[in-house]
């Protein structure tokens, strides 16, 4: 009897902890404050290219966490190579950068914990949805999460134009870097 009954609390126990864990896995994210979207490419001489926006959309649906960013509405600090993006990116066309992880993917930290990991995922970009890989870290205080997220690109595998001003051409392998905090 004092077996059978401590196999049965040991149940409760493990059921109550694991439907815990489930909800909380479970439980929608939203974003909150301020992001930080950023790319970095390279041209010739040594030349940087940064380019940053604060638009960036997250959903949280169907398992899936998706990255949402215009391409538009990043700067770089100079109008007329704000123009060439835009042009290159063919922005009215394609306006949208879109990073989707199926969320079991991403281990979630415990509170006042850091976890992190490399992932997949598919990006979408100048119309063309490819498989990606990126790494991330997450940081968790109480109900909010700090994330940071950074991944390479070759634009060229994306239908992009290799960019070129006056015969000066960018390389087109571009770093790509987010910063931004969710709260469950």
């Amino acid at each position: 009897m004092i077996a059978r009954r401590s196999l049965f609390n040991a149940a409760v126990v493990l059921f109550t902890v694991s439907s815990a864990l489930v909800a909380s896995a479970a439980g929608e994210l939203k974003k909150i404050g301020t992001a930080q979207v950023q790319f970095f490419a390279l041209g010739p001489a040594g030349m940087k290219i940064n380019g940053e926006t604060n638009d960036l959309k997250v959903k949280d649906a169907d398992g899936k966490l998706t990255l949402i960013t215009k391409m538009g509405t990043f700067s770089t600090g100079i109008g007329l190579r704000d123009r060439h993006l835009k042009k290159y990116m063919e922005t009215e066309k394609y306006p949208d950068v879109k990073l989707v992880v199926d969320k079991i993917k991403i281990k979630m930290p415990a509170d006042k914990a850091t976890s992190k990991g490399s992932v997949k995922g598919t990006l979408t970009l100048h119309g063309k949805t490819k498989d990606v890989s990126f790494d991330y870290q997450a940081k968790r205080m109480g109900s909010d999460y700090l994330v940071q997220g950074k991944f390479g690109v070759d634009i060229v595998n994306y239908g992009v134009e290799q960019p070129c001003y006056l015969g000066v051409c960018m390389e087109t392998a571009v770093k790509m870097k987010a910063s931004f905090k969710l709260r469950q």
